[in-house]
């Protein structure tokens, strides 16, 4: 059955990793390194960034924004080493999976331990209100994201016209050129969208994804101190590298752990939601089809951990 609240992300996995989650009211962000595809990450490159970007502007109807996008791409062409090396900073990728598909039998198989586990509905709208808090300075983006898996090349180009569109409206609004640094502006969005690209091979996985760079730290306190350097930033935020770092502490995301897994050691950072822990962020459980947890067990071991309104349903798939 399709997800028909689209506000609501599943999190398919097994009893095991349901008990840790819950009454640490963490998520574990595991190395996208280790992933299944081993084309994660770079199957996007930047010279297939640029080539959208050239197909954008043959294809743009209105005049104001063919002019600024002229302007980043002769940015990009005039500083294309600085420009790939932007696109190509290192980094040290994580990510946390969830599917858009509400009991779905291939979710259920692959990632709920052969559909003896469950699904953790998580309310998106909760969780990216939570997260874009360590947005408020205009920062947090570079430390975590979150959408859908792009697969084909037409959510490719609409993403990237969107992105492309909403800075420039930015800038707009502040009166500001983005041509003179325009190669920076669109490396950040060239890494934004290459976080979310797989190989079409992988489209069944019809994942979402929440992104996090444990280099995103330095990253982001390049980018404070390169826009200070630039005069981009405004006086009142001359002590934003300070708020940065205050802003993200919550989370409790810095620190890196590692576990064994079937495909051997893997590191992980864990995201601490402990500040929205309830049943809005969490408002329903599904046991999966061969799942034979005791539900009313479960009631009481989710009242404990505070998802006292938290749904317990279980899978309407007929397997045995």
């Amino acid at each position: 059955m399709e997800n028909k609240e689209t506000n609501i992300f599943y999190h398919y996995t097994s009893l095991d990793a349901i008990y840790n989650i819950i009454q640490s009211k963490t998520f574990r962000l595991t190395s996208l390194l280790s992933s299944n595809d081993k084309t994660e990450l770079s199957y996007y490159s930047p010279d297939i960034f640029i080539e959208d970007f050239e197909s954008i502007c043959l294809n743009e109807e209105n005049d104001f924004y063919l002019t600024k996008y002229i302007e980043l791409l002769t940015s990009i062409k005039e500083h294309k080493d600085a420009f790939e090396q932007l696109c190509r900073h290192a980094v040290s990728p994580f990510g946390l999976c969830f599917a858009s598909k509400r009991d779905n039998l291939t979710h259920w198989d692959r990632y709920a331990d052969n559909c003896k586990g469950g699904c953790i509905c998580v309310d998106r709208n909760v969780l990216i209100q939570h997260l874009r808090k360590r947005d408020s300075f205009g920062w947090g983006i570079f430390l975590m994201d979150i959408g859908k898996i792009l697969y084909h090349h037409e959510e490719i180009i609409d993403t990237l016209r969107n992105s492309l569109n909403h800075l420039i409206d930015d800038f707009e609004k502040e009166n500001k050129s983005c041509g003179k640094i325009g190669f920076a502006w669109a490396a950040s969005i060239y890494k934004q969208i290459a976080n979310f690209v797989k190989n079409p091979s992988f489209v069944d996985e019809d994942e979402l994804r929440l992104y996090f760079d444990a280099q995103s730290f330095d990253t982001a306190r390049f980018l404070i101190g390169f826009c200070k350097e630039n005069s981009i930033t405004n006086d009142k935020n001359e002590d934003i590298e300070t708020e940065y770092s205050a802003s993200i502490s919550g989370i409790q995301i810095e620190q890196e752990h590692f576990c064994m897994t079937s495909r051997g050691i893997r590191s992980y950072h864990n995201l601490n939601l402990s500040e929205i822990w309830n049943s809005s962020l969490i408002p329903e459980i599904i046991l999966g089809p061969m799942c034979i947890q005791n539900e009313i067990e479960l009631k009481k071991f989710l009242k404990y951990y505070g998802l006292e309104n938290t749904i317990i349903s279980v899978s309407e798939i007929p397997i045995r």
